[in-house]
């Protein structure tokens, strides 16, 4: 059955604050005369500058609120322009003995209003229920890691692997993690999306044949697409070298740039582990890569959020890494 919609549209944030709980209001009275609703379990706030990002960000967070009930908040920002403050409001319910409720709210902030999206969303969240904050596409991270703001959230989600300079955009949340401690659970796309390479890059000195060549590892070198070393790629380096426990004086040996013993190759949805032994001979092993769509992923970092001190160690070595060779 088709899902049952309200929608409202206003500007000029009291404007948008009243029809939402006008709309909230409307919605609970018609479902109370069936059987019951379920009430949003988190507040997810997907804050970015270009529209294409903030278009996919509310379809993800509308097919996870059908799953999950969240009060899904979608900003657009741009504070260059004309300052503006308008809103479309969307809240959606299946019709039945077990309805989710979803509620959408997509805000296009513009102007000086747009450097201060902590006070203009603050209005809108649910009280006393978590409150994760997506950072879609690669807003600039000032905002975001305000002390303000980290206090509010209970984890701030973003992709590293999308800012055009990974080495700096790794350093930087370095920095902010030491910064803010515990305070800050950080869940970063691109590290999700090394977790299969970790797994068997981990795998493949697991066997007593190949556990001592970790004695003998002098360097590392992790090919990665594209013209210049990815996210992805340093943060695997950085994994390696706290597995490894390389200090700061052999740091420079592992490096963005996988051969023998150890390759890990990809093509398409495979991935391949060959390990070459003294004599030339090669054992291979191949895995199939699960979809690892938007969906899945977000959702993923926002049912978690502890803090991952493994990740943490990792940016940080990964940006020393970086910061090496730049």
């Amino acid at each position: 059955m088709a899902p049952a919609l309200s929608f409202a549209h206003a500007s000029g944030l009291h404007a948008v604050v009243r029809a939402l709980a006008e709309l909230h209001h409307e919605t609970l009275r018609t479902a109370a005369e069936e059987s019951g609703v379920r009430m949003s379990v988190a507040n997810i706030v997907a804050a970015g500058v270009d529209a294409t990002s903030v278009d996919q960000a509310e379809a993800v967070l509308t097919a996870i609120g059908e799953r999950h009930p969240a009060r899904a908040i979608v900003v657009l920002a741009d504070p260059e322009r004309d300052p503006l403050i308008e809103a479309d409001l969307s809240l959606r319910w299946q019709p039945g003995t077990s309805k989710v409720c979803t509620e959408l709210i997509r805000l296009t902030v513009n102007g000086e209003p747009a450097l201060h999206l902590a006070s203009i969303v603050t209005p809108l969240l649910v009280p006393d229920i978590p409150l994760h904050l997506w950072l879609t596409g690669a807003p600039r991270l000032v905002q975001a890691f305000n002390p303000d703001t980290v206090a509010m959230c209970d984890r701030i989600v973003l992709d590293s692997g999308l800012y055009p300079q990974p080495g700096v955009t790794l350093g930087h949340l370095a920095t902010e993690l030491a910064r803010h401690g515990s305070a800050l659970s950080l869940g970063d796309i691109a590290w999700v999306r090394t977790q299969l390479w970790r797994e068997l890059s981990a795998q493949a000195f697991d066997s007593a044949q190949t556990r001592p060549w970790l004695e003998h590892l002098d360097t590392v070198e992790i090919e990665t697409a594209g013209k210049t070393p990815s996210a992805q790629g340093w943060l695997m380096a950085g994994w390696l070298a706290r597995c490894l426990g390389w200090d700061a004086r052999r740091q420079r040996s592992i490096t963005c740039v996988a051969r023998p013993p150890v390759t890990l190759d990809r093509t398409g949805r495979a991935l391949r582990t060959g390990i070459a032994g003294a004599g030339g001979d090669v054992t291979s092993r191949s895995v199939v890569l699960p979809e690892m769509d938007d969906m899945s992923l977000i959702g993923g970092l926002f049912s978690d959020t502890a803090a991952d001190a493994v990740y943490a160690e990792a940016v940080s070595m990964a940006a020393t890494l970086a910061a090496a060779v730049a």
